[in-house]
């Protein structure tokens, strides 16, 4: 049979039949604690029903059949549902060896693009293709009509999903604006109208066509709309194995699991997946004991306003990173010819149209390489062009003066950025150390004081 490794990471991509790695994190506890839930002898050791009721104990009734829904389609026994430390969660309720599986989603309970395009709301998108150009709207039709369906196969998983989210689109203008980094807030509200947008072209195309029926002949709110966008949002992963229709629609396939969902975030996991024959299968990477909680990562690399304006929740700045950007006019005193010469090779090197370059810092990376090897670029003297423009395309030193006024230049970056936020990182810390602090003003002030962070560590790496 064949098989290979697969990428299964939230908004990361699946690369079908190829050899690739997938990170997920078996580790329990918090963020830097590990921890055990409770876990008895008995529950550990029993199967079946007796081990459902023993759940059923702890879990609602949607999410007891929701569990049970999901052990018929491929979820092991050897792992349960459970409310833990870091929400609604999946925990070990046997021991597992390295290399065993605890979950397999066959391709009958895949829901991609030609799915649903093939199913009944595919009439939808016929009478207006626009609509397929939409991010998530495919996928929030499809389960906006199988809520509507008293026998819908995915009832179970449609139940138990949230009925309340806090990512940044359900905040009001007063909530957002605690971001304070105004690209993070003027994200939030293009995302917030373009789900407008696409609510509005949606229903029109319902209303012209007579296609209300699909939906039992419920109007769909935007309420309604909006939540379960968000849910879906907070649950697909990008499908590079189908590119069928990511090029025609201009937008990447994304696919969704039901079987494999309500495992929580780490950023630091190492597990291994395999696909086989259209199959995903999860595979712990090293032992596990009864009562650890299975994590997952939704996606290395991504900052704190990305897992927060997608999930709803945020990341230690360890693993943060912050968007920044060089404005190359503002690089020039007097725009003569020699700097002129050097905006257009810094533009070539960059790999950009405009004067706009953007770039990311880490705790890992406090010093961009990427914009220290522009700013060498934009500084060059004339007696330095001359002679030592191609070490600078290159990404080399050229001159101690010129790398000093290149430093220089990219600390005011910081600075300035550091400057624009209304509070302070010790403010931010004593507001976190509030009690009964609003979760989504909470949200906001991690992802700010997180950022402060980097940008103070950044700084202080320059000097």
């Amino acid at each position: 049979m064949e098989t290979s490794r697969v990428r299964l990471g939230r908004q990361k991509k699946i690369h079908g039949f190829r050899l690739v790695y997938v990170i997920l994190l078996l580790l329990c506890g918090s963020l830097s604690v590990s921890a055990k839930l409770p876990c008895p002898e008995h529950l550990v050791a029993t199967h079946g029903s007796k081990c459902l009721k023993m759940e059923s104990e702890r879990l609602s009734p949607t999410e007891v059949e929701y569990l049970r829904w999901a052990r018929q389609h491929g979820f092991s026994d050897s792992v349960t549902l459970a409310q833990t430390e870091n929400g609604r969660g999946i925990v070990a309720v046997k021991p597992l060896k390295k290399g065993d599986t605890f979950a397999t989603c066959g391709p009958e309970m895949h829901v991609n693009k030609k799915r649903i395009l093939n199913s009944d709301v595919g009439v939808i998108f016929e009478r207006n293709p626009k609509l397929k150009s939409y991010r998530e709207l495919v996928y929030t039709v499809f389960f906006l009509h199988e809520r509507s369906k008293v026998d819908s196969i995915w009832k179970p998983y449609l139940d138990v999903l949230p009925k309340q989210l806090d990512t940044p689109v359900f905040m009001t203008d007063a909530e957002i604006e605690e971001y304070q980094k105004l690209v993070d807030i003027n994200t939030v509200h293009a995302k917030k109208q373009k789900l407008r947008e696409a609510y509005a072209e949606l229903m029109q195309t319902i209303k012209e066509n007579n296609l209300e029926y699909l939906f039992g002949n419920h109007a769909i709110s935007f309420e309604d709309y909006l939540l379960m966008s968000e849910n879906v949002a907070t649950r697909t992963w990008t499908d590079a194995a189908d590119n069928s229709t990511q090029q025609s629609d201009h937008v990447e396939a994304l696919i969704h699991y039901p079987v494999l969902e309500m495992v929580n975030h780490k950023p630091t996991a190492f597990v291994a997946g395999m696909l086989a024959n259209g199959t995903i299968a999860l595979l712990v990477d090293r032992d596990v004991e009864p009562g650890e909680e299975v994590f997952i990562s939704y996606g290395h690399g991504k900052a704190a306003p990305d897992m927060a304006n997608t999930y709803g929740f945020t990341i230690d700045w360890a693993h943060d990173k912050v968007y920044l950007f060089l404005n190359f006019s503002t690089v020039f005193v007097n725009g003569s010819p020699l700097q002129q010469q050097n905006k257009q090779d810094a533009i070539q090197i960059a790999n950009v149209t405009s004067d706009m370059f953007y770039f990311t810092l880490s705790l890992h990376e406090p010093i961009s390489t990427q914009a220290m090897n522009i700013l060498r670029i934009l500084l060059l003297t004339a007696e330095e062009r001359d002679g030592l423009l191609p070490d600078a395309r290159i990404g080399k030193m050229v001159s101690m003066r010129n790398e000093c006024a290149a430093l220089h230049f990219y600390q005011s970056i910081l600075s300035q950025t550091l400057q624009h936020f209304k509070t302070s990182l010790g403010e931010d810390i004593k507001i976190l150390a509030e009690p009964n602090i609003p979760y989504r003003k909470l949200l906001a002030v991690q992802v700010r004081s997180g950022q402060k962070r980097l940008l103070k560590h950044a700084i202080k790496a320059v000097d």
